[in-house]
Parts: C-alpha cells; structure tokens; sequence
C-alpha cells in the first residue's frame, strides 16, 4: 500500500513524532510512505534538524510544498495559498496513493477539490478549523474530545474512529541503574535530589507556569531538596520573551536545569515525575512515553487526562491549572516513594496494554481499509 501523509510544516511537535511513529509501523509491516510538507519549520535547530534526518532513516520519501504559515502576513499567506493548492493537485495528479492521510485540518479543502478520499487526525481538541476545513471521508479522534469535535463539525458517527495515540514501544527498556547513574553524571543533574520533569514546547497552552508556581510553593513549604528538569523548546519568537521572564521570575530558578529538545527516552529514566500541566491537549504523547519508561507521572485533567489516567492508580491528575494542587501532589510523591513507585508500575502495564505505535498503526489499517471499500 502507497501511503501519503501529510503535514503542514516539520517542527518538533507531538504531531510530527506521532507521524513517524505510525511510519515506522506502517513500513514495518511493508508498505511505502511519503510525507508531503512544507518542510521544516526553521533550518538551524540541530535538534529539529536530527528529527527531521530520522524521518529519512526510518525509510520516509519527504516531498516538499511551500504551505502558507499562521505567523505570515496576510498578503504572503493568500499568496502561498494560492500556490500550494495549484502544486497539491498537480502533485495529487501526478502521483498515485492508496491512502491520503492528512494531520493538518486546515489543509483539508485543497484535497477535498481533488476529489480523492482522505482520512483525516486532528491532533488538538476545540481546535478551531477555520473557513477553509472540508469534512473528511473519514476522521480519526484521538480522545473522546476529538471525537465529540468531530461529531460537531458534521461528521457522521460511522466515519469518526477512536484510535488512541500509541508511542514505540523502544521506550519500554529497561536501564540498569548503573546506566540511569551514568545519565545523571552526563546531564550534571543532582544524584540524590527529587527530579520532577516536563517535556514539550515553552508556552502558556503547555502549562510551564503552573509547574514552577507549583515549585516556588514547595519551597515556601520547606521543601528544597529538588530539581526541575525542562526539556523542550520555545517555538515562537513570543513563547521565548515569555518563558525568559518566566525564569527570571520564579523563586525556583535555581533548582531549574533547561534543556534543548532532544530524544527523551534517557530523560524519563532520570525522572522520579514527569508532570504535564497543559490548559488544553489532544491525548499527548509524553504522558504515554513516560509512563512506558517506567515514570510516574502527574498531568492536568484536560482533554484526555482520564482516558490515559485512572487518578490514584495509574497516575496522578490534578485541576487545570491549579498550581496549589499540583503542589500537594509532588510533596506527597516525594515523602511516599513506595506509592509512587506502585503507581508508576501501573502505568507502565497500561501502556504496555493500551498505548503502544502497534497496537494504534493495526487499527489505522482498518480505517485505511475502511476507505477503500
């Protein structure tokens, strides 16, 4: 099977990693994928430019069409609009897929007057689609959320599928603690301090603010033994000016160690907590990464909290931006490390179960079969 994917530009997103996880399934099981984009998002991030050189090594045809951006002005946008919706049909025309499988809803319309089917992922529940979305044949929903908003936007219930985001299951190693010893040494991070981790972009919508607020309560509690690790980075030139004043604020910025983005698997192994406190998700891949290393994880109870997290068995969920909570939370797994351990077990085995790139591509097939029918 030649399948196509699409997404609008290459950047260090959750979208772009669950597009090469369902690849590396997909060519695993002996089919062809391309991705058709606008290529990356900037040219001198090695660390954008590693994830982009790992989409080619896994065995991805990358074809490039300039698609218009949401930072540029008006007049540019309508006028790489114009282009690229002239290239996708000549390209369309002049390549044949089985599947067309798009990740950016607003993209939609152009395949939409190519008259082909096509499957679309929207990645982020209440995303507002804007005036140029077309329904899809079919929908994937990644959360109950995303399936709700699919519903929403005029898709019948028979063409909405509830496919879970899986991750690899490389994540699932196991280190020996001689090697988690030796990540601590390399990344200079304390030995025998309590490390509470985050992974994903520096911005308001992820929530950093509310992890370091909750921080700075720990140490007006008198609890100082920690450190933060933060790895990600800021996209847009405002998420930087934002983060920077957010550093330059908090009372914790000495427990703070930052990291370029890099691949977070020996991360999650040094993590005694990876907590996500975003105000608005799909169903992140983090969460799902971290508990199949093996960390327990703490994440807001927004858009697919409880569909990853059973509170109190499998993890642990706290109100949408309520810093306070999250706060009582960390001491609790810092003065309870049996618990913590237990629920971090737990998680594991739900992942194992539930949420691993194989189990997710087997059910992405169906719809692609659905399609062709």
């Amino acid at each position: 099977m030649r399948i196509l994917y699409v997404v609008r530009e290459i950047a260090q997103t959750g979208v772009v990693t669950h597009v090469r996880d369902l690849s590396i399934e997909m060519i695993k099981r002996g089919h062809s994928v391309t991705l058709l984009t606008g290529g990356k998002k900037t040219e001198d991030d090695k660390g954008l430019n590693h994830l982009y050189q790992s989409l080619l090594d896994i065995g991805i045809k990358i074809d490039i069409i300039r698609y218009p951006l949401s930072n540029m002005s008006r007049g540019k946008y309508c006028c790489y609009l114009i282009y690229s919706f002239f290239q996708t049909l000549f390209y369309l025309f002049s390549h044949k897929y089985d599947i067309i499988h798009l990740h950016t809803p607003v993209l939609s319309f152009i395949f939409k007057f190519s008259f082909r089917k096509f499957v679309l992922t929207r990645h982020l529940a209440g995303m507002k689609l804007g005036r140029f979305y077309q329904r899809p044949t079919k929908e994937i929903a990644i959360s109950s959320s995303t399936y709700q908003d699919a519903l929403d936007s005029g898709m019948n219930d028979s063409d909405v599928y509830l496919i879970y985001n899986g991750v690899n299951a490389r994540f699932s190693n196991i280190l020996s603690s001689r090697d988690i010893l030796s990540i601590k040494m390399d990344k200079n991070v304390c030995q025998n301090k309590f490390i509470i981790g985050f992974v994903g972009a520096f911005c308001y919508r992820k929530g950093v603010d509310v992890l370091l607020n909750s921080c700075d309560l720990l140490l007006e509690k008198g609890f100082s033994d920690f450190q933060i690790i933060l790895l990600g980075n800021a996209i847009k030139s405002s998420d930087k000016i934002w983060f920077c004043d957010l550093l330059n604020k908090t009372k914790c910025k000495n427990n703070i160690l930052v990291f370029d983005y890099e691949d977070p698997h020996d991360f999650y192994r040094i993590f005694d907590v990876m907590v996500l406190p975003s105000r608005r998700e799909g169903f992140p891949l983090v969460t799902l990464e971290a508990m199949l290393s093996g960390c327990c994880c703490i994440r807001s109870n927004t858009d697919g909290a409880t569909e990853q997290i059973q509170n109190g068995v499998d993890g642990l969920l706290f109100e949408n931006e309520n810093y306070s909570e999250l706060s009582i939370l960390l001491i609790k797994m810092m003065q309870c490390p049996d618990y913590r351990i237990s629920l971090a077990a737990a998680g594991k085995r739900k992942a194992l179960e539930n949420f691993t790139s194989d189990l997710m591509a087997d059910k992405t097939l169906q719809v692609y079969h659905d399609l062709s029918c």
